[in-house]
């Protein structure tokens, strides 16, 4: 991602299940600039859930994801402590 002439925009969650008001928000940072996405974990979507378990595994999460157009990475993060 070296030589950007767009700023980088980073957008989180879970994404789990992935909603049109999440492709709407990732759509309008587009305009912005290149999207990165920062994916909670599937041990964090988890916790969220009364199952205890996350709806879609998270390569399944980053995959559709990455289809958006304008979203160029999707990274993996552990928000544990609740800072992202």
């Amino acid at each position: 991602m070296e030589d950007h002439k767009r700023p980088i925009v980073a957008v989180s969650g879970g994404f789990d299940p992935i909603s049109d008001g999440h492709v709407a928000m990732i759509l309008d940072a587009a305009k912005i600039g290149d999207v990165v996405v920062l994916l909670n974990s599937d041990e964090w979507c988890g916790k969220k859930r009364w199952t205890g378990h996350c709806f879609s595994p998270w390569e399944r999460r980053r995959r559709v994801l990455m289809e958006i157009p304008g979203v160029k990475a999707v990274w993996g993060v552990d928000d544990a402590d609740g800072t992202v």
